[in-house]
Formats: C-alpha cells, sequence, structure tokens
C-alpha cells in the first residue's frame, strides 16, 4: 500500500496544499517519499517531511506527481522511491504489480528492481497508453510525459480528485482533499476517480477520457493468486517476529499498516471465495499478534 498524489493546474500555484496531501499520505507509506515538481525530481527515506528541505522551489510547475512508498518490492532507498523517469515519461505507482517480470519479457525489457518500473519502462518504450491493462494486480497510476499534461489510471484502489480554481488535486486519501475544500469555501465537492479509465489533464482540465481493457499478459501469479499473497501470514511473521521485543513502536506500526493493506483489498470485487477467505483468516492472524504482544 502507497500514496499517491498529483496535481494539474496553474504552474504558478503554491506547493503548499500538495505537501499537505502528501503527508496525508505517510500512513500508507514510510519507507520512502518522492515528488516531482516543477520539472524537478526530489527523493528521500522515510517521510515526506524529508522532501521539504531539498525543494528548490515552492510551486507545483503545470504537473506535480507525489508518492508515500510502502515497499513490497525493492530495498528501501532514494533509488526505488517514485516517481520514477524514463526518457519523458515521469510517473509514480500505487499497488502490486504481479506479473511484472512477464510484461518485460514480451517487450525485451530486462527485470526491475520496483515492480512499478516496469510499468513506466514499458510506457517509455512503447509510448502506448492501452498498455497499462497488460499488467495484472492493483494499480493506480499517475504519470506525464513531458507534454504538460497529467495522466490519471485507477484500478482497485482508492483515488480521489478535487477541482479548484488553480487546478485540479488528486490523493489516495480524500480527507486533505476534503479540508482544502472546506477551507477555500469551494461548492465543489471531493469524487472518487471512475476505475477502468485513462483520463487525461492539461492546465486542471480534463481533456479526454479512454477505456484501458484489462488484458494482462499470462502469469503464474495470475492464474490462481491474487494481490492478497504480498501479506501472507508466513511472510508477515517473518516480518513481525525480529523486532516485536526490541522496536515497539515500529512493530505496531507495521501491523497497523498490514492491517490496512488486507482492509483496502477485502473490498475489492476481484477475489474469489478462496482469496476472500485468506484475508479475513490474515485479519485474524494480526488482530491476535496485536492482542498477544501489545494487550490490546
Amino acid at each position: 500500500m502507497c500514496g499517491l498524489v498529483g496535481f494539474s493546474g496553474n504552474a504558478e500555484t503554491s506547493i503548499y496544499n500538495a505537501l499537505h496531501l502528501l503527508g496525508d499520505n505517510d500512513d500508507r507509506g514510510g519507507h520512502s517519499s518522492g515528488l516531482y515538481a516543477n520539472k524537478q525530481l526530489y527523493k528521500a527515506v522515510g517521510d515526506s517531511k524529508n522532501i521539504f528541505p531539498i525543494l528548490n522551489s515552492y510551486t507545483t510547475g503545470s504537473v506535480l506527481i507525489g508518492h508515500t512508498r510502502f515497499a513490497t518490492h525493492g530495498e528501501h532507498t532514494v533509488e526505488n522511491a517514485h516517481p520514477y523517469q524514463y526518457g519523458k515519461v515521469v510517473g509514480a505507482h500505487n499497488g502490486v504489480i504481479k506479473n511484472y517480470e512477464e510484461v518485460g519479457k514480451k517487450f525485451g525489457i530486462k527485470k526491475t528492481v520496483v515492480d512499478s518500473q516496469m510499468i513506466f519502462k514499458l510506457l517509455s518504450q512503447e509510448n502506448k497508453d492501452k498498455h497499462l491493462g497488460l499488467f495484472y494486480g492493483a494499480k493506480n497510476v499517475l504519470y506525464t510525459k513531458g507534454d504538460n499534461r497529467l495522466y490519471v489510471y485507477r484500478r482497485d484502489n482508492p483515488l480521489f480528485k478535487l477541482e479548484t480554481p488553480e487546478g485540479t488535486y488528486f490523493s489516495s486519501e480524500d480527507e486533505g482533499l476534503k479540508h482544502i475544500a472546506k477551507v477555500n469555501k469551494l461548492k465543489t465537492k471531493v469524487k472518487e476517480v471512475e476505475e477502468n479509465k485513462l483520463f487525461v489533464y492539461e492546465n486542471g482540465k480534463l481533456l479526454f477520457s479512454q477505456k484501458i481493457k484489462h488484458k494482462p499478459v499470462a502469469s503464474v501469479n495470475n492464474g490462481g493468486n491474487n494481490s492478497w499473497d504480498i501479506v501472507k501470514q508466513d511472510d508477515v511473521k517473518d516480518s513481525l517476529d525480529w523486532d516485536v521485543d526490541d522496536e515497539y513502536i515500529d512493530t505496531q506500526n507495521k501491523i497497523d499498516k498490514y492491517e490496512r493493506v488486507v482492509e483496502e483489498l477485502l473490498y475489492s470485487d476481484r477475489l474469489s471465495v478462496e482469496e476472500h477467505n485468506g484475508l479475513e483468516d490474515l485479519l485474524t492472524f494480526l488482530n491476535n499478534i496485536r492482542y498477544e504482544y501489545y494487550g490490546y
């Protein structure tokens, strides 16, 4: 589970709102953070507060993309932080891609360290937005092609938007958007981005949208196992056991994040009965771990 923030609009807009939205998404990440603003990339390990000291500008630029990372592939490093840039394509992804290796093989692209990187490598190489449908797994994607446009695609995970006088904001969390609307006394409402469509914005306005057909490249991981297997009981237990006694707060936070991942996946309508039951069992397992070690 990661967090996404996006903006398309007036290039001279203060970056203040975008940074606050990024902070709202820290609970979805924590391993690293990144921001693309004014055509520059900024990345840091840890929460998004580590981005602010390295900014060279305090305006958004016409396209802004932010990300808070909770890693499922690759180490917690600056290099592995989103957004990624390949050629003119700059983008960030929330979700887990199960067949990224197979997609890479199909197009002659070497295996990437982070699953998300394959999305933007492919978009850069082939320049075909429809290829988003080749990836299997939850995928919310924000990207630009150096064309002053923000491309917005959602499948499964939450993603919300708010239209304002300065432009359109996007966030994986809706609370920050609601705060912006309230403080500025906007008549517009926070809305959820429609699934399975690519929306293209320029200067804050929707130019067009297109349906993305979900036709994933075959993989051993999309024949019977879905995205919930990233939080299997054995993997979660291995992740938690080593620091239960020594890293009290850190382990509590891990449990919280795993629980949010599971609860989010339970809302998906694409799970089989077996997968849904597996998630329910895992949620029970996490609750038991919490009670065993922390008594609540």
